[in-house]
């Protein structure tokens, strides 16, 4: 495969992963700040993690192996301070034929890619950051500054020698790149800015898209707490020299990460997912849920999937999980969309009602009752003549 198109699949792929392990801090932080999640604002995160992850690809991979030749191979590379070293003989094409040639030499090549590799990173300075256009150099020339120390140093003396040429040309070409980003206003316009102003304390209504958003944050939650509480055990009971019980590993995949968020649920009145979407769940009459209820919620929600999830692992059908995963999921998506007020399937099955967190549930207010003929005492202005 093309050394210019893996980096490029290691980068989606990193950057894939890192955003699922993000999304619930990322959620309950725009939440928290803007009072909302909102669409493209998760692209352009998402956008700038990818972007940071191709950068450390193009930079770092692949890497080779430390072997005792190393530095016989790769120490005969010399920095290159000269500016535009790379381009001496560059004469201006005339033909279409002497254009395509010209594009086609390795030099002219690495030197428009280097320039296109750093457009993102200036459109992303103003969109994120407002930067303008003295900022968007600096940031741009520090960055390049870094990858071209780290090729220099051998990713900071971690080799015995560099293995990527350090080039001034790069630098030049980087911060070029940083610059027509901050200046391709088209593109800029592509990507709205939240304007300032926003009220994260204001409630707004209970959507779908929010509460299916609070949903995937606790299925995550029962992934990873499952995915950490597996190999902890495994690390305890392989230093202890202790294998596997047949029933150990279901019991730390699936059954005790439910357990786990049952207790937060008991404790919190809602699920951790709810919390990061800033929803809570209300018994009738607005009062607190009560242990059953919430139990009922866990059953009809998270806490039946894992439970499925131990029981099909311990029976040998572990195989399933995904299966079941899907049905579960659909089935749950299917109840937010139907009802009315998104409760969903859990709502419905324990008898609870979902109100933004920031708006308090409606208590019953007593009227005060005056005897017959007593008038509410007023205010007498008396108007003093000047």
């Amino acid at each position: 495969m093309s050394s210019r198109v893996l980096p490029a699949l290691f980068a989606m792929l990193y950057a894939a992963i890192l955003a699922v392990l993000l999304f619930v801090p990322f959620v309950a932080r725009e939440y928290r700040k803007r009072g909302e999640l909102g669409a493209w604002t998760a692209v352009l995160r998402f956008s700038a993690l990818l972007y940071l992850c191709a950068l450390v690809a193009y930079v770092l991979t692949p890497l080779p192996a430390v072997t005792p030749g190393f530095c016989r191979i790769y120490g005969g590379l010399r920095p290159q301070w000269v500016p535009f070293a790379g381009l001496d003989g560059f004469q201006m094409p005339r033909t279409w034929p002497e254009l395509s040639a010209l594009l086609a030499q390795d030099p002219i090549l690495q030197f428009g890619l280097n320039i296109v590799l750093f457009v993102p990173l200036g459109v992303l300075l103003r969109r994120m950051f407002g930067l303008r256009m003295r900022g968007v150099l600096l940031c741009g020339f520090g960055t390049s500054l870094v990858i071209e120390l780290t090729q220099l140093t051998g990713v900071w003396f971690y080799y015995p020698c560099p293995y990527r040429l350090f080039d001034v040309d790069d630098l030049i070409a980087n911060t070029a790149g940083a610059a027509i980003g901050r200046l391709v206003n088209p593109a800029l316009r592509l990507l709205p800015v939240r304007r300032g102003g926003t009220r994260p304390t204001v409630p707004r209504p209970v959507t779908r898209f929010r509460r299916l958003t609070g949903m995937c944050c606790d299925l995550l939650l029962l992934w990873w707490l499952g995915t950490i509480a597996l190999r902890v055990a495994d690390v305890v009971l392989r230093a202890a020299g202790v294998g596997f019980v047949w029933w150990l590993e279901p019991f730390t995949e699936w059954f005790a990460p439910a357990v786990l968020l049952l207790v937060v649920m008991l404790i919190a009145g809602s699920s951790p997912g709810q919390h990061a979407v800033q929803l809570r769940s209300i018994a009738p009459a607005s009062r607190r849920p009560g242990p059953l209820r919430v139990l009922r919620r866990w059953l009809a929600g998270v806490g039946g999937l894992g439970l499925a999830q131990a029981l099909l692992s311990l029976v040998g059908l572990a195989t399933l999980w995904l299966p079941v995963t899907l049905v579960w999921c659909t089935a749950h998506v299917w109840g937010v969309i139907s009802t009315r007020d998104h409760r969903g399937i859990t709502g419905r099955f324990a008898g609870l009602k979902l109100i933004d967190a920031r708006r308090l549930p409606d208590t019953p207010t007593r009227r005060i009752r005056r005897p017959e003929g007593h008038a509410p005492p007023t205010r007498r202005i008396r108007r003093e003549a000047g």
